[in-house]
């Protein structure tokens, strides 16, 4: 028996990218999302970092804003396999 399985166009909408020492950087602020949707957010960032990857030639790193250390930590334990960087909100506002 054969099988076909239609492959759903993958995408993403990010916080926001910026250029560090020529590095992209993707950009996602954990304001108002439960830690489901990040964690879903996050999964379709593996999902999709082969073709980022590819098109850059680098593994982009993906910044967290976010606003408690918990959620830090649950974002971090999240992001495995991702080049990633969580800060609070009072790293930022007391200067990295």
């Amino acid at each position: 028996m054969k099988s076909k399985y239609r492959m759903v166009p993958l995408q993403f909408i990010v916080d926001g990218m910026f250029s560090r020492n020529g590095f992209q950087h993707f950009l996602e602020v954990d304001n108002l999302q439960t830690m489901k949707e990040n964690r879903e957010k996050i999964e379709r960032y593996n999902l999709l970092m082969p073709g980022v990857v590819k098109q850059l030639g680098y593994y982009p790193t993906l910044v967290w804003l976010t606003t408690t250390e918990l959620r830090r930590q649950q974002l971090e334990a999240s992001c495995g396999g991702l080049k990633c960087k969580v800060y609070t909100i009072n790293e930022i506002r007391g200067g990295i």
